[in-house]
């Protein structure tokens, strides 16, 4: 299995109830509902422990490197609406940015639309949380 896109069940839970509005934590507008829809339509769910660490999930901790800088790189965790906290590098699923990396593997390109235009940078590393812990 080489899906572009893999989730774990856990997390496709979660963004699925996001997107119905199911959670109370449901921040996102119309049009982040749309995208977040749209990205669950192509995304594949898996439990196999042996791939997972491989590709971006909820809580991770994940490194951009820009492909035409190398020194222009990007920290942050991908979180859920109320949890986020861009003062502390916690993004939150509805930004584009999160949206271009959640599910995508190490070593591929996330691509969004940014404020000065579309922005290309490489996952250059994740770095696995646990949600209820927040210990790697």
């Amino acid at each position: 299995m080489n899906p572009s896109i893999l989730l774990s069940l856990e997390d496709r839970t979660q963004l699925v109830n996001l997107a119905n509005r199911a959670s109370p934590d449901c921040l996102l507008d119309a049009d982040q509902i749309l995208i977040l829809e749209a990205l669950l339509d192509v995304a594949h769910a898996s439990h196999e422990s042996c791939v997972l660490p491989c590709y971006v999930g909820l809580n991770d901790r994940i490194t951009l490197v820009s492909d035409s800088a190398p020194n222009d790189s990007y920290s942050f965790s991908i979180v859920l609406p109320l949890e986020e906290d861009i003062d502390t590098n916690r993004i939150g699923i509805g930004k584009p940015v999160a949206m271009a990396c959640l599910g995508r593997p190490l070593g591929g390109s996330a691509v969004w639309i940014g404020p000065r235009g579309v922005c290309t940078m490489k996952i250059a590393h994740i770095e696995k949380q646990r949600a209820a812990t927040g210990v790697s």
